[in-house]
């Protein structure tokens, strides 16, 4: 495959590249999730960093992405060696008033473990990754009360209220 130098140079920028048989690769030369990944071939420091970022935004693609890098890690496919563990928001109820939150604690459990595995705990406590973290938090459980089955609207108002309320505890 012919690709132009300058080409090239800004698509290893942004991380990702494509093979000639269409597989993605990281800039880092490892292969994307989902893929073998040999001895030794682990990401760098600064590609997991980058990846953890993208995993714990305030997106829906963010959240897609996470959910499905979860569910490959929990299969065994663990290319980047994150922390999984969760104790679903410690010292909170999983689900007040019927509102489930669980897989909100679960990803901002993951964000403030790696960053603080990668961090440091001090560095992460005085770091915009922890507010960014607790903003994903807030995000996903809006978007958790956006789509609980059968609530009216006063449900739905509930359901943000208390994940506001939540978000208050984890973001003091």
């Amino acid at each position: 495959m012919l690709i132009k130098r300058s080409t090239f140079a800004s698509v290893a920028a942004a991380g990702v590249l494509l093979t000639g048989s269409g597989a993605a690769v990281a800039a880092d030369g490892a292969p994307a999730d989902g893929a073998a990944v040999t001895a030794n071939a682990g990401p760098s420091k600064q590609a997991k960093y980058q990846r953890l970022h993208q995993l714990t935004r305030s997106t829906t693609t963010s959240v897609k992405d996470w959910r499905r890098t979860r569910e490959l890690a929990q299969s065994g496919v663990d290319r980047w060696g994150f922390i999984w563990s969760t104790d679903w928001c410690t010292k909170l109820a999983d689900k007040p008033g019927g509102f489930n939150f669980k897989l909100s604690c679960a990803r901002h459990d993951f964000g403030y473990r790696n960053y603080k595995k990668m961090m440091g705990k001090e560095a992460f406590r005085h770091s915009k990754h922890e507010r960014r973290v607790d903003k994903a938090f807030l995000f996903d459980m809006n978007n958790q009360c956006a789509v609980q089955p059968h609530k009216t609207d006063a449900e739905r108002r509930q359901c943000r209220k208390t994940a506001k309320a939540y978000y208050d505890r984890v973001s003091n």
